[in-house]
């Protein structure tokens, strides 16, 4: 559902254009989808600085967070959009 609403909004069209593109324009990389994921981990709070998704939030023994595997979202994405 999701990405079918991506599609349809998009500019892109083609079969061969990717659907979720950065700035220039190419394929997404792992460090662009790494740093947005950095950046969405920082800022999954609600209003009042609870942690939205605690997983989000777990720190390592040195107190830095733990980075959330790809495969992980992707696979809780997919069955997100399986059960909608």
């Amino acid at each position: 559902m999701l990405l079918a609403q991506h599609r349809v909004a998009s500019s892109l069209k083609q079969p061969n254009e990717f659907v979720f593109i950065p700035r220039t324009g190419g394929p997404l990389r792992q460090r662009n989808v790494g740093r947005a994921l950095r950046i969405a981990q920082r800022d999954a709070l609600t209003d009042d600085g609870t942690p939205t998704f605690p997983i989000l939030h777990r720190k390592n023994e040195r107190g830095e967070p733990v980075p959330v595997a790809h495969g992980d979202l992707r696979r809780c994405t997919a069955s997100h959009e399986l059960a909608e």
